[in-house]
């Protein structure tokens, strides 16, 4: 349903956006193609932004305007490395993009960190680097958030402990069970965020639209893209159009109305999952998601004394499922 007290924004002007985003210091991480490289293409073709920065998993170096970082965001290492090379930097943000995320591969379902791919880049990774930024003091006072994945979806037959199961556990999910409950712990993280960053003024959770990437290779057989593709693109909009639709919503003063909102293409603000607003779920994915980073730091520090190290198993408190353990390894 929409948000009482959010709206349904018009499409501003290109002259209209760029006066809004005058000056700012934009970053986007997971930017270099897709829906995030339709937000820089956008930003870019507006000319008014001061600096945007870029991040994935390679550089575009031909593009002078942009400063452009290459890591890879599915270990704890690769969004360490990023911080470091943000920190080094020095550039202070003003909004911020998040769009990096994948779907599960069932041939390859863990990261080198042991932790599911789909939690690990939809969702610790984009902890890990906002956590730093605020850390490092790379926020500007009123730093605005934007993270994109399937926000005011309605994703029927979910529970509180389906989402939780889904975090804690390393076994490969089922396709069906891989993506709406992350999407549904990614919006619960955001009040929790809100909460721990005061130098972010709004952050908000985006449903991009439909939109024809290359998301679905990681999932199915390479002779079954083009079908897909196919099928979606009658349906689809354009990077471009959902990058623009970004903007307008960064842009609008709604957006300040409530520090977490949710909105989608169609620039309307809405209400997502039920479960996002639960007080219990947001702790735990908040627990989860300290838990498992602290668990990672101990474990690299560790390793770089003993590469045999290990972190055991260990209880969960405070994040975990009742009567189960975390697998923070």
């Amino acid at each position: 349903p929409l948000d009482p007290d959010l709206s349904i924004l018009k499409m501003p002007s290109n002259e209209i956006l760029a006066e809004k985003l005058r000056g700012t210091n934009v970053l986007c991480v997971g930017c270099t193609k897709g829906i995030g490289r339709g937000i820089v293409d956008a930003l870019n073709s507006l000319q008014s932004a001061s600096t945007i920065s870029i991040v994935g998993r390679s550089k575009i170096d031909h593009i002078s305007e942009f400063k452009s970082f290459a890591f890879d965001l599915s270990t704890y290492q690769g969004c360490r490395a990023l911080s470091a090379a943000l920190k080094e930097d020095g550039t202070k943000y003003d909004l911020i993009f998040f769009t990096v995320g994948v779907w599960p591969d069932f041939d390859n379902p863990l990261t080198k960190d042991g932790i599911e791919r789909v939690v690990a880049i939809d969702l610790l990774a984009r902890h890990l680097v906002l956590r730093d930024l605020s850390q490092n003091d790379l926020l500007r006072d009123e730093t605005i958030v934007l993270n994109t994945l399937a926000s005011t979806q309605y994703f029927p037959f979910l529970s509180k402990l389906l989402v939780q199961r889904r975090l804690i556990h390393t076994k490969q999910p089922s396709f069906i069970t891989a993506l709406a409950p992350v999407a549904i712990a990614a919006d619960a993280y955001l009040p929790a965020a809100a909460l721990h960053f005061p130098k972010i003024s709004a952050i908000a959770g985006i449903f991009p639209g439909l939109v024809v990437t290359d998301l679905p290779r990681s999932t199915f057989p390479d002779w079954t893209i083009p079908i897909i593709k196919a099928i979606m693109t009658p349906f689809s909009i354009s990077p471009i159009t959902s990058g623009r639709a970004h903007l307008a919503i960064a842009a609008s003063e709604y957006i300040r109305k409530k520090p977490v909102s949710y909105w989608n293409h169609l620039l309307e603000g809405r209400r997502a999952h039920t479960l996002a607003y639960d007080p219990s779920l947001i702790e735990f994915v908040w627990d989860f998601l300290t838990n498992t980073s602290t668990a990672l730091e101990l474990n690299h520090s560790a390793s770089a004394v003993q590469s045999s190290s290990k972190l055991p198993v260990r209880e969960s408190r405070g994040g975990g499922v009742e009567g189960e353990t975390e697998e923070f390894l």
